[in-house]
């Protein structure tokens, strides 16, 4: 299979792992659960800095915590807003559009992690 490289903001990718995480509890065809898991690995990798730089802001910040968990502190929404909009390069495996198979998803879901579907007639030229 062949790897591909893109700039993603590392929001958009925490929006992604959600839907990934949701297709894979879910009973797939095992071509889709491999390069999802693939995938994963890869963006585990890349996300590991900046969610540990993510997790010290809210133990920094925690005495602005309310009772239903949220900071609300000016400084700290900046920062967490900066960390989100960072842009990450990722090297991940296009997945084809027929492993997904049966799999029930939003249109919503399917543009979070549109970057990482590929067409099968494209994956054959890129493998070409």
């Amino acid at each position: 299979m062949i790897e591909k490289n893109i700039k993603i903001k590392y929001k958009d990718l925490l929006s992604s792992w959600l839907v990934i995480e949701k297709i894979m509890k879910k009973e797939a065809p095992f071509g889709l659960q491999y390069w999802l898991k693939r995938n994963i690995d890869r963006i585990g990798k890349n996300i590991k800095d900046l969610e540990m730089e993510r997790i010290s802001l809210y133990e920094k910040y925690k005495e602005f915590r309310k009772e239903d968990g949220k900071i609300e502190n000016e400084e700290f929404k900046e920062k967490i807003k900066e960390i989100l909009e960072k842009e990450l390069e990722i090297t991940f495996f296009p997945i084809e559009t027929k492993l997904f198979g049966n799999i029930n998803l939003t249109a919503m879901d399917i543009k979070l992690i549109e970057y990482m579907i590929c067409e099968d007639r494209m994956i054959k030229v890129l493998n070409s």
